[in-house]
């Protein structure tokens, strides 16, 4: 069970998932909103969302890999090319397969950037 959520629809999102994908997800969360103090989570499109000035990142679930998207993945630094999504205008993702472990590092160093963005 994912603790705190206050938005219902968020709540119904990860209660949708699979335990797997559920304890993923809600450890990304967390690693979210540790990030940026003052992080609203909203439910947009679909899917959790997180927001300070600006927008930040957000959860999502595709065909069983967890996604961290940032909104404004484009302007992040990625020299170790952990992103994908190129391909995309502005969004960038990380993707994690739920039956494995994570270093999470790379999201960590990434949501450090895209907190400065989004109090910006």
């Amino acid at each position: 069970m994912v603790e705190n959520i206050a938005h219902p629809k968020v709540q119904e999102f990860f209660e949708r998932q699979t335990p797997e994908a559920r304890a993923l997800l809600g450890f990304l969360r967390q690693e979210v909103l540790k990030s940026c103090p003052g992080l609203r989570e909203e439910y947009k499109w679909g899917v959790p969302y997180y927001r300070a000035k600006k927008s930040l990142a957000y959860l999502n679930v595709r065909k069983g890999v967890v996604e961290v998207g940032f909104t404004q993945g484009h302007r992040l630094a990625d020299p170790e090319h952990w992103l994908q999504g190129t391909e995309l205008k502005l969004v960038r993702h990380l993707r994690y397969n739920p039956n494995t472990d994570i270093d999470p590092a790379p999201l960590r160093a990434l949501l450090a950037q895209a907190a400065e963005l989004a109090q910006g």
